[in-house]
């Protein structure tokens, strides 16, 4: 509804018309509002969080952590990333045939060197031997297509202040293919000892 205004031929809108439609619009906000909790508000992702006891300071590793990832000679298609829980990680190809001993015996003994001690249980899996104990295992990957065959080697090392470094050879192939026994693949992943606490009481 509009009136005229004596001093102007303008039209203006009158204050009972003016105040209906600010209510109709808070209206119509908080039916969408509404709408919004309805479809979302008790599906909405909540990010898991950590005690504050819990959290891992993100520090970049040392001159010994880095050492600890070692990059044999010869190593090809090289990643370094950070991970989770503030961990560290080196991957890379190497061309050497199973068993892959010359690798195997590098790591152990530059680990020695550095004052790491090889762990003798799976450090996430206490009473499953590591393979400095068991070697090499083999698998089928039924969540490959296609189907994969894998030959592994996994183990893990401490030093004296509790960080761990993981280590995990594998080789893979198809199982209906050709065994290809000397495509290497490397993972070294370094944990420091807050996070190995954390990660071994889940």
């Amino acid at each position: 509804m509009t009136v005229a205004d004596e001093h102007s031929e303008q039209p203006r809108i009158s204050t009972t018309a003016l105040a209906a439609g600010v209510g109709a619009v808070v209206v119509l906000i908080t039916l969408a509002a509404l709408v919004r909790w309805l479809a979302f508000g008790s599906t909405a992702r909540v990010e898991p969080t950590f005690p504050v006891s819990e959290t891992v300071v993100e520090t970049e590793p040392d001159e010994a952590t880095k050492s600890a990832l070692l990059v044999l000679e010869g190593a090809t298609q090289l990643r370094r990333d950070p991970g989770a829980y503030g961990s560290h990680h080196v991957a890379y190809a190497l061309n050497e045939k199973h068993p892959a001993s010359i690798a195997i015996q590098q790591i152990s003994s530059n680990l020695k060197k550095l004052g790491w001690m090889p762990i003798q249980d799976d450090w996430l899996n206490p009473g499953i031997p590591s393979s400095h104990l068991r070697g090499w295992t083999d698998f089928r990957d039924g969540t490959t297509t296609p189907m994969n065959r894998v030959h592994r080697w996994g183990a893990q090392w401490q030093d004296k202040t509790g960080n761990v470094v993981d280590y995990t050879l594998s080789y893979t192939y198809p199982v209906s293919g050709v065994p290809d026994l000397h495509s290497l693949w490397i993972n070294g992943s370094w944990y420091p000892a807050a996070s190995v606490k954390i990660m071994q009481t889940r």
